[in-house]
């Protein structure tokens, strides 16, 4: 009865007849029932395959998917089969260590743990692959979904599963009320204050003062600002204004409340001025407010933002 042997996935690969063996359909010998000295060759069969096929030339007849021992190399392969070469590919070493490996063959990787860098190879010399400063990159932590982002061996900040960013170079700050009372009464519009909540509820990075009013912009980008007061106004008219300064100049992210009389609701105007600013590091931003003369804001009820966006 002849043997009817498949690939794994079901095809068939070969039929071996009884009393004989098959030598060209894979690179191990395939026995058929009753062939002299079949012991022998199931034994050869078997150190083979321990071996992988251990050999300088690669083995003929292989078969999609098998492991071969480049003795001439030094190295380990796998045969991918299809229609184009090469046929064969080199299986790498993939080492951890914090110095340099003193074995190395051709296409080896070597993840340098003291540099935090990956490195390959080329039979010549270990080459960066990346990132091409030590101690760059991601590094997760510990237990978490999030990552730590290193570059020069500084953790700057943490990205996690959602992508939100938590550190000083992305700032963020949140203030309400004013320390110094609960009203603005203006000495001129050409006279300004600088507003200086009384809570500071959020202040990441600690780059707000919160005892001068001034944000100091760590790193260069577009920073989004909002303010929000309240014109109580005076008898007989007014104007109150809340201006964004950049460096201590005006940006024109202003809001105005013109010839507002004390009538009972007229008086109580909201003021809202929102926007973005470009900025260099250690640029400075700072909400200001001024009032005619007989002016009135209500600081109680203003709030004031200031976060990088880009």
């Amino acid at each position: 009865m002849s043997f009817y042997i498949n690939y794994t996935n079901g095809t068939q690969l070969a039929t071996v007849v009884d009393g004989t063996v098959n030598t060209t359909a894979a690179p191990i010998t395939l026995i058929g029932k009753n062939f002299p000295t079949y012991g022998e060759l199931l034994n050869q069969n078997l150190v083979s395959m321990l071996e992988n096929f251990a050999n300088a030339t690669a083995p003929t007849y292989a078969l999609t998917g098998q492991l071969w021992y480049d003795s001439l190399n030094n190295v380990l392969q796998y045969y991918r089969g299809g229609s184009t070469a090469p046929y064969w590919q080199t299986l790498s070493n993939i080492v951890f260590s914090a110095t340099t490996p003193t074995v190395a063959q051709q296409n080896d990787l070597w993840w340098d743990s003291t540099n935090q860098q990956l490195k390959f190879y080329d039979q010549m010399a270990w080459i960066t692959i990346g990132p091409q400063t030590t101690n760059d990159g991601l590094n997760r932590v510990s237990g978490t979904n999030s990552f730590i982002v290193q570059i020069g061996g500084n953790n700057l900040f943490t990205v996690d599963a959602y992508g939100r960013v938590n550190a000083g170079y992305n700032p963020i700050v949140q203030g309400t009320g004013r320390a110094s009372g609960t009203v603005f009464t203006g000495s001129g519009l050409l006279v300004p204050g600088t507003w200086i909540p009384s809570t500071v509820s959020i202040n990441i990075g600690t780059n707000f003062n919160a005892s001068t009013g001034i944000f100091t912009c760590p790193a260069a980008g577009i920073y989004e600002v909002t303010g929000t007061v309240i014109s109580l106004g005076y008898s007989p008219e007014t104007t109150q204004q809340m201006n964004w300064w950049k460096n201590g100049s005006d940006t024109g992210i202003s809001a105005r409340a013109k010839n507002i009389s004390s009538g009972a609701n007229s008086s109580i105007i909201p003021m809202t001025a929102t926007g973005f600013i470009q900025c260099a590091a250690g640029d400075t931003i700072q909400l200001v407010v001024a009032a005619d003369s007989s002016g009135v804001i209500d600081y109680q009820n203003s709030s004031m933002g200031i976060r990088l966006v880009q």
